[in-house]
């Protein structure tokens, strides 16, 4: 019988180092390897649900010691004062309400439509350039454009067309 984490052959359901690695886990937490931040299983933590194990966020958990009492969850959230996710020191961490922490990101990346306009179509950059250039995820980017009715290009060949779209 395979198994079910990395495919290897076992007499169970996981292999002798997948079910070591599991139960290592289970005990001290995971780190999300797309966004980096760390789980921690916390038995009876108010945000702890239980068909997910039981696991909060370590930069919660840092910052709820930090200020000695549970965050107001859904109003208020852990705020990574160096935008470093991993990072949950508490000197980084602080509290913000839900709505001054979106206003706070929403801002840091908006874009003006001249602006969107000016590296899109005059100088003919990729969307993902356009994120690199400003630091914005490349979602981001196409929402603004969106947002400001600018038309995306089509795929393929980049072509200089006149008002009317013929070449």
């Amino acid at each position: 019988m395979p198994c079910i984490d990395c495919g290897e052959p076992s007499r169970g359901k996981r292999c002798l180092a997948c079910e070591k690695a599991r139960r290592i886990r289970e005990a001290k937490g995971w780190t999300d390897p797309k966004t980096g931040r760390v789980w921690i299983r916390a038995l009876g933590h108010p945000r702890a649900q239980p068909k997910r194990g039981h696991y909060v966020l370590r930069a919660i958990l840092v910052l709820e010691q930090k200020i000695g009492r549970y965050l107001n969850w859904p109003y208020e959230v852990a705020h990574h004062i160096n935008d470093d996710k991993g990072d949950d020191r508490p000197e980084n961490l602080e509290v913000r309400t839900r709505s001054i922490h979106t206003g706070h990101h929403k801002t840091k990346f908006q874009l003006s439509p001249e602006s969107l306009i000016q590296m899109y179509h005059t100088r003919g950059m990729s969307l993902e350039e356009i994120g690199e250039e400003v630091g914005a995820h490349l979602t981001t980017i196409q929402k603004a454009m969106k947002r400001h009715g600018i038309p995306l290009r089509r795929s393929g060949p980049r072509r200089r067309c006149d008002k009317y779209g013929k070449p």
